[in-house]
């Protein structure tokens, strides 16, 4: 089944459903009808992607990947979504804020010093407020945001 919205400048499949059905979905996409443009780089289109088991969770969750799909963007082989993004399996094991990837337990200060991040097992940043000391100023130093005393 496939439902239409403003005409043909969005189309949507819900492959799901007629594949529940027994209905076999072919590919109607081409370049020049209703093309479909995967905007994350090392992904690719597909009329049925998997998202699930090419997830970087799926590295280290064994929680089971449903059985339906869906139209979308799929990361190229050799790469996992994690954030939005298709990166290799090295940058999975790691947190992501602010397009930067943190590794396990590292710890960061904002840019103003008003939190500090760390990254959990759980690959989540988790933040709590934070300032300086009186007698410090919020800088970069090494790269690094930091407190450092005035004097």
């Amino acid at each position: 089944m496939v439902h239409s919205h403003h005409a043909t400048k969005q189309l949507t499949l819900k492959p799901t459903s007629e594949a529940d059905a027994g209905i076999a979905i072919k590919p109607w996409r081409t370049q020049s009808f209703c093309p479909y443009t995967c905007s994350q780089e090392h992904s690719h289109y597909e009329l049925c992607a998997d998202v699930c088991s090419t997830s970087c969770s799926s590295l280290y969750d064994i929680t089971s990947c449903p059985t339906t799909c869906s139209e979308g963007c799929q990361c190229d082989t050799g790469y996992f979504f994690q954030n939005g993004l298709c990166v290799t399996p090295d940058l999975c094991n790691r947190c992501f804020l602010n397009s930067v990837f943190y590794t396990i337990n590292e710890t960061i200060i904002s840019e103003d010093c008003s939190q500090t991040c760390t990254c959990t097992p759980r690959h989540v940043m988790v933040c709590d407020s934070y300032s300086c000391a009186s007698d410090e100023i919020c800088t970069v130093l090494g790269g690094k945001v930091q407190c450092i005393n005035k004097g």
